[in-house]
């Protein structure tokens, strides 16, 4: 494959690293506790014992960065922790969690040792220094430091609970972390392993009352039943999602400016573009991404993408050979049922992987379109 991973993969890298993080709160839960995902806040736990319930706010970076002392996503996060203060009165610890590094003169350096005051202090302090430019900066201090509906002491109670835990892992070695959590899966396995949990926690919010909650209960029958499957394994197991949610707004419009999207336009079939667009970025997202460090899975993918190829210019030239001499407008009939009869096609094992799923083949198939190797028009003259 030319492109392992795309923009839209890039654009969903925070959010992925978020549900692994959340993932990896699961195996920390006590019975009776509770992980939420995007409900109270990125990540949270709650417990029957305040001391160990917590809110996390996540930010994700791919390159290096230090946290800054007007750093957008600290201040917009303390500014929401603020203006919601009854709700976050409730868990012993909000976190602001980070790739980010914090630096020696920083004002957040050794921020987890000061007490509430002292914090307040150094914050306010910070606003008080006017620059040309803090659009966005301004409007997050003013809203906690003058704002009428804030007193100093509602704001220490919130600071006072405030912890920031710089220099966390990148997404690429989150392996890593869970390597405690699957020490008894055999290393083959490992990624596979965690994936698959992932893939369960992602489904919750398919299922009545359609958020993202795990009980503690809920979750250790999860890995009971994520051991049995991939303790022992000869081949890699492309599992089931039952649900993957579908692309955002964002997603979906530079996806639609996609080659393969103005292909199956070109064929006039624009009541499968929906359905081929969720197909592409599944298998880009869902799959592709998260196979990097898998060998067996990477070895499979270039041979059965050729395999593809062949089976799509061989359909073609007997669809071509059908319609000869036929006017444009059963050219275009003709094309949309080839469409029809290639995305159809079952979906079936390759190389060392099994359990195929038909969007993945087919996400495969719009990624060949996509670099224009193949075109779904018959009234084409070349052969891509």
């Amino acid at each position: 494959m030319k492109k392992a991973i795309n923009d839209a993969t890039l654009q969903k890298t925070g959010d992925v690293y978020q549900y692994f993080l959340a993932l990896l709160e699961c195996f920390s839960l006590k019975s009776g506790e509770t992980m939420t995902i995007e409900t109270y806040g990125d990540v949270s736990r709650i417990s029957p014992n305040t001391q160990r319930s917590l809110q996390k706010e996540i930010k994700h970076h791919i390159n290096k960065q230090n946290l800054s002392d007007r750093n957008e996503d600290f201040w917009n996060t303390l500014e929401n922790w603020c203006t919601e203060s009854s709700i976050m009165a409730s868990f012993d610890k909000l976190v602001f969690c980070t790739t980010a590094t914090v630096q020696k003169k920083s004002i957040f350096y050794e921020w987890n040792e000061k007490t509430p005051t002292e914090k307040y202090e150094i914050l306010r302090e910070c606003g008080e220094i006017v620059k040309s430019k803090e659009k966005s900066f301004r409007v997050h201090y003013s809203q906690i430091f003058c704002s009428d509906s804030l007193k100093r002491k509602e704001i220490e109670d919130v600071l006072g609970k405030v912890e920031i835990w710089p220099d966390q892992l990148v997404i690429s070695r989150l392996d890593v972390l869970f390597f405690e959590a699957a020490r008894h899966i055999p290393t083959s396995n490992k990624r596979l392993y965690i994936d698959y949990l992932l893939g369960r926690i992602i489904s919750k919010v398919a299922d009545p009352p359609h958020k993202w909650i795990v009980k503690a209960e809920e979750f250790n029958q999860m890995v009971i039943d994520a051991t049995a499957r991939f303790s022992k394994s000869d081949a890699v197991n492309l599992r089931r999602y039952s649900t993957d949610g579908e692309p955002s707004a964002q997603q979906l419009e530079f996806l639609s400016d996609k080659v393969f999207v103005k292909e199956i336009e070109r064929i006039e079939y624009s009541d499968v573009i929906s359905e081929a667009i969720t197909d592409y970025w599944r298998t880009h997202t869902q799959v592709i991404s998260k196979a990097q460090n898998d060998m067996l899975f990477m070895e499979s993918l270039p041979g059965y993408r050729t395999d593809l190829l062949r089976r799509l210019t061989s359909e073609k030239r007997r669809s071509k050979r059908a319609i000869s001499g036929k006017p444009v407008n059963d050219q275009v009939l003709a094309s949309q049922d080839m469409y029809d009869r290639a995305t159809g096609w079952e979906a079936n094992n390759f190389g060392y992987v099994i359990g195929n799923e038909g969007y993945f083949q087919n996400g495969i198939i719009h990624e060949i379109v996509d670099e224009k190797e193949f075109t779904w028009h018959l009234g084409d003259s070349d052969e891509h």
